[in-house]
């Protein structure tokens, strides 16, 4: 088992999502949450919070030699194996005979990276947590009117306007994308085609001239670097006068 100090670390997130790799419709597939990705300074300072007895500059020192020694084995064409990864370098590609020589624009070395003893066990110790499957759509939250101070009531045709949330930001060169006002009557479209803000969380933009007196619903449209197009919509109906 680890050491107490490591067991304040969160779980391993997961959410169920449609499996399309069978040919069961109703089966599902976990999709992993990425946590924080660390890199050499996290681990020393993770490191520090035992009581190692041993200076931060003496554990880097010692790791960066670790790093040096582990490089020189690799390329003498040796293997490492310790209590947590086996590191073996392998020849891949296909020979056309017995007699074929190494040819770097046909065959490669690549390493072979498998868990040791000890990784294999701590990857069954490791908690997890099934969340709510996240979605991958634009996630409008809140609208501040400019003009007239108020939120998620009104709108100012002419006149800015705040959006606030998630996941907000679009290709403003994109006719598809953007912030888009629905007459909730007629069901008229409008895009804001002036925009002051174009970020994740926040997004700026001035409410089309011209609008009718009305109440309207708001979406936000964006394909979220994919190539379909995803609508998030504002739980308020927001009304110009």
């Amino acid at each position: 088992m680890l050491g107490i100090i490591y067991l304040f670390l969160m779980s391993l997130k997961f959410f169920l999502k449609d499996n399309h790799l069978t040919p069961d419709p109703n089966d599902y597939r976990a999709e992993t949450v990425k946590g924080k990705t660390n890199d050499l300074e996290d681990i020393i300072d993770m490191m520090m919070h035992r009581p190692v007895g041993v200076s931060r500059v003496e554990v880097t020192g010692v790791m960066e030699e670790l790093f040096v020694a582990m490089e020189f084995l690799l390329l003498r064409g040796e293997s490492i194996e310790t209590s947590l990864f086996k590191l073996s370098p392998k020849v891949k590609g296909v020979f056309e005979s017995e007699d074929a020589p190494f040819d770097p624009a046909r065959h490669k070395v690549k390493l072979r990276l498998l868990p040791g003893n000890k990784l294999g066990k701590i990857a069954k110790e490791i908690p997890v947590e099934k969340i709510a499957p996240i979605v991958n759509v634009p996630v409008p939250t809140a609208l501040m009117d400019m003009a007239s101070q108020q939120k998620n009531q009104t709108l100012t045709a002419g006149k800015p306007a705040r959006l606030q949330g998630n996941k907000l930001k679009f290709d403003a060169a994109d006719p598809l994308q953007g912030v888009f006002l629905i007459n909730s009557s007629t069901d008229e479209e409008s895009r804001a085609d002036f925009i002051l803000d174009n970020e994740p969380k926040t997004v700026t933009f001035v409410v089309p001239e011209g609008l009718a007196a009305g109440n309207y619903q708001l979406e936000l449209r964006s394909n979220l670097g994919t190539k379909e197009l995803k609508v998030g919509s504002l739980s308020a109906i927001l009304t110009i006068t």
